[in-house]
């Protein structure tokens, strides 16, 4: 990796890094399409998937008080069905197809979120979509490393505080990152010269999870859901962009 990739690549890190501390999510929606530039689309989703984790298990510490384990547990059974279908995807599908896929589920999502931003769930309705948010969350995590957006746009029509949202979240992705990377690299899908990249970027991770955590402080949770929801947008019409070019 000459020097010029590993800045870039630095940078990337900072942003996600950033992104993923003020908001729980975002990380791999932030990398992934900016990676592609600079590698495979399969490395590029193996990547940012590790660099996720890593920055997971430091937030995971300070914000577990927060988090929701009853839901964290019923989404991540739902995402264990998901997951294996996702994973034959992603060991079948070819470079070109995989970089427009990843980019139509993210435009779907935003779009989807865009439109049901003001909607708020009840708790009895939110019930029924626990579990099929988990196995799509799932199925993307295998298929394209973005477990996100179903997550978000769930806990973003639940009225729950933006603590409970961001813990809620990083403790879900906890657990599915492992579980998609581990059997990428079991089946032969993912380089493992991608550990040994993402070794180099840990601490500027590290530098965006700083600027991410104080941020947070100053966040309502008014501006909170509108972070969460420009995020989706920006990313889909970023990456529709790459992937047409």
């Amino acid at each position: 990796m000459d020097i010029t990739t590993l800045i870039f690549c630095a940078l990337v890190a900072i942003l996600s890094g950033t992104t993923q501390a003020l908001t729980g999510f975002g990380f791999v929606m932030v990398s992934m399409p900016l990676l592609i530039l600079v590698f495979d689309p399969k490395t590029a989703v193996g990547l940012s998937l590790i660099l996720s984790f890593f920055s997971i298990v430091a937030l995971m510490y300070t914000v577990r008080v927060d988090t929701n384990w009853q839901l964290v547990k019923r989404i991540f059974g739902g995402a264990i069905v998901g997951l294996p279908v996702g994973l034959l995807v992603f060991s079948q599908i070819d470079v070109v197809n995989l970089k427009v896929y990843a980019s139509l589920v993210i435009l779907l999502m935003s779009l989807f979120g865009l439109k049901n931003y003001s909607f708020k769930f009840e708790p009895e309705q939110a019930e029924k979509y626990v579990i099929p948010t988990g196995i799509i969350s799932g199925f993307l995590s295998g298929s394209v490393g973005m477990s996100g957006p179903p997550i978000a746009l769930f806990l973003s029509s639940l009225d729950i505080e933006k603590e409970e949202f961001r813990a809620t979240t990083l403790a879900f992705f906890l657990l599915i990152h492992p579980s998609s990377f581990i059997s990428m690299f079991a089946l032969g899908s993912l380089p493992l010269y991608t550990a040994k990249i993402a070794l180099y970027l840990i601490p500027f991770v590290f530098t965006g999870m700083f600027i991410g955590r104080r941020l947070f402080d100053y966040v309502s949770n008014t501006l909170f859901n509108k972070i969460v929801l420009v995020l989706l947008i920006i990313v889909a019409g970023y990456s529709l962009v790459t992937s047409l070019i």
